[in-house]
């Protein structure tokens, strides 16, 4: 049986497939950087438009406000909790849904795991 796309674009598909990863990381790379030129400056509120200057200024208001501090510390304990649930739950979980022998169980504990979504 002939080969329904000629040899040059078989060559080509690795690299198409590649290609929505490739967007993908270069948008968010843009708005990386977007959001790092607008926290380097400041913003006039009567116009809605940054300023042509750079500063941390921005960075150090953040840091000496106390509301900035309680959220940066509550998103932290967040984190920190999130982290610990995952590992005393998902792992074993994972870990029983890999190592059991019975396809039975596994469909059941794959059902199980996506049941609540």
């Amino acid at each position: 049986a002939a080969a329904i796309w000629p040899t040059r674009f078989r060559r080509a598909t690795p690299y198409l497939m590649l290609l929505p990863a490739v967007l993908l990381v270069g948008l968010l790379v843009l708005g990386l950087i977007q959001i790092t030129d607008a926290s380097l400056r400041t913003l006039d509120t009567t116009t809605f438009r940054f300023s042509d200057d750079y500063s941390i200024a921005n960075f150090r208001r953040a840091l000496t406000e106390p509301l900035f501090l309680v959220v940066a510390q509550r998103s932290l304990v967040a984190a920190l909790i999130v982290t610990v649930v995952t590992l005393v739950f998902a792992f074993p979980y994972a870990y029983l849904m890999v190592r059991t022998r019975s396809p039975g169980l596994r469909k059941f504990l794959l059902i199980a795991l996506f049941l609540p979504f």
